[in-house]
């Protein structure tokens, strides 16, 4: 159990690290407890996020209000996030493309069009 509670946090960490680099995400959760990670690109709308990861990218996101919708209220005005939820079996190297991937989707996002 250790072992893995120590890769789920290894792994979470360096995608929160990653992902701050960027201006335009907006992470919701900088130390969760869990290896899920929440956030939105401002200027596109989360589903749109999603769509463009799994299309362009092969990655698999949850898109949405992820069955709490008073909590996205509170954190993002109800609109909701998108969310990546690790697992024993994500690879570092998954991290890794997966970081690139979202920074390089908001680096290119128009913050003229969508609605996060």
């Amino acid at each position: 159990m250790k072992t893995i509670a120590e890769k789920a946090e290894r792994e979470t960490a360096y995608l929160i690290h990653e992902l701050k680099k960027e201006p335009e995400i907006e992470i919701y959760n900088d130390s969760p407890e869990l290896p899920i990670i929440s956030f939105n690109i401002r200027g596109l709308d989360n589903d749109d996020v999603g769509f463009i990861l799994a299309r362009a990218y092969g990655i698999v996101a949850r898109t949405g209000l992820h069955c709490a919708p008073l909590v996205h209220r509170a954190i993002d005005g109800g609109s909701g996030s998108v969310r990546l939820s690790l697992s024993w079996f994500t690879t570092d190297e998954e991290c890794q493309n997966t970081a690139e991937a979202v920074r390089e989707i908001a680096q290119n996002a128009d913050s003229s069009f969508g609605s996060a």
